[in-house]
């Protein structure tokens, strides 16, 4: 029987800690399985590819008492006066997340539980890849019985080209453009509202979606990509749900493809809240998707950010990522970019520059609270040269002082050159 969100939470609250034997692993999973097993399923009439559920930010909400430990470690190493006093901010993210987005479309949710037994098969061997497959295959076997469970309200409430699409998911890959949105939206969903953690990029859509795009009518195209777009942008997002389009692939050839034109046109006529569109631009980028892009700004859709693909995939070479992995970069959240394979998670750090002078001044402390910051000094310097020093120290604030307290790290500190 379905617990409505309080029961979960209930549950949760006093089942979801840390204790004895039990790690963080095999208590994040058995809380994701506990809620794939008991959440309430409703279809809100609008919806054609998937359901609601009612376990929104539930995940969440656990995450952020396991992360007071976090919170913790920064008052125990005396950071807190740094925040306090806006010397800098910034703290953990743990919001900024992308999946392998091509495995997902092409194997599926089922595929993607078939490849797990693999890798447990090739790694029999290693105690503790093992351990971590085995508690992944329980949370992927929820995720298909949840879907069975999905499928089954779907066919009740007569939704029947949902039921049909989710039923043949539990068991294999997608086979037309509409399971392959519909995956997208399954695997979303499984991510944001069990896992808890942000899923901030859906890929890029052209490229994704063009092998089933291909067989299918260009008119029932645009209409399957008006309701998804639509369905996205009724998951309600904290931030919002970005995809990309276009890019290049390793020969510099533009990756723009008709699907990209449906894409664009059908964001510029749906006009949503929660979603951001990426264009990702070369020299090799046609001026007319440039123009349409421009055109749907116009109209209103301000939510359309111009990337530089060259730019993107210079700074990720120059950082060592391989030519193949920069180039199928993705894009997370507003615009932070990482190459192929990589975890990108990005933090808001910021560092108060003129604070930092003010410190170094003032004897680490701050004018206005009197509080220590940065290191304490004599507040003699006999040359410019020596209050630079000083300076430098300062803009790393007290994390630098109290991990550095002999202050060796000053000459690795990149900071650009002042004139005097």
């Amino acid at each position: 029987m379905a617990l409505n969100r309080e029961e979960l939470l209930a549950y949760l609250e006093n089942n979801a800690e840390i204790k004895g034997d039990c790690d963080v692993l095999e208590t994040d999973c058995r809380n994701i399985i506990f809620l794939l097993d008991n959440c309430e399923i409703t279809i809100p009439e609008n919806n054609r590819f998937f359901v609601d559920v009612n376990c929104s930010e539930i995940p969440n909400h656990i995450c952020r008492r396991r992360m007071r430990n976090y919170d913790s470690e920064i008052a125990e190493n005396g950071l807190s006066a740094g925040q306090e006093t806006l010397a800098f901010t910034g703290n953990y993210d743990f919001s900024h997340t992308t999946t392998e987005w091509k495995s997902v479309i092409s194997l599926g949710i089922s595929g993607l539980r078939k490849r797990i037994s693999g890798y447990a098969e090739k790694n029999k061997d290693d105690k503790k890849k093992q351990r971590f497959y085995s508690e992944i295959s329980k949370v992927y076997d929820a995720a298909l019985r949840f879907m069975k469970r999905t499928s089954e309200v779907a066919m009740e409430n007569g939704k029947m080209e949902m039921a049909a699409g989710i039923t043949n998911l539990t068991k294999n890959a997608p086979r037309n453009l509409f399971e392959a949105l519909q995956t997208t939206i399954i695997y979303y969903v499984l991510q944001q509202m069990f896992d808890g953690t942000c899923l901030r990029t859906l890929g890029r859509l052209d490229s994704l979606f063009y092998p089933f795009f291909k067989d299918e009518d260009e008119s029932s195209a645009k209409e399957l990509l008006i309701d998804f777009l639509k369905e996205i942008d009724r998951l309600n997002a904290v931030s919002n749900i970005p995809f990309s389009i276009g890019g290049t692939d390793c020969s510099g050839n533009s990756l723009i493809n008709n699907l990209s034109y449906l894409i664009l046109d059908a964001y510029t006529n749906v006009g949503t809240n929660n979603t951001k569109f990426h264009l990702l631009c070369s020299e090799n980028t046609s001026d007319d998707i440039i123009s349409n892009a421009l055109d749907a700004v116009r109209k209103g859709n301000n939510s359309i950010v111009f990337i530089s693909d060259e730019k993107i995939i210079e700074s990720l070479e120059k950082i060592g990522e391989k030519h193949a992995d920069a180039v199928n970069y993705h894009v997370v959240g507003c615009y932070e970019c990482g190459g192929e394979g990589e975890l990108t998670c990005s933090c808001n750090a910021r560092v108060n520059i003129p604070l930092a002078l003010e410190l170094a001044l003032n004897n680490g402390k701050t004018m206005l609270t009197d509080k220590q910051v940065g290191p304490e000094n004599n507040g003699c310097f006999d040359s410019y040269d020596a209050l630079y020093a000083e300076f430098k120290i300062s803009v790393g604030g007290e994390t630098i002082y109290l991990a550095n307290p002999n202050r060796e790290i000053v000459d690795k500190i990149d900071v650009p050159e002042l004139e005097a």
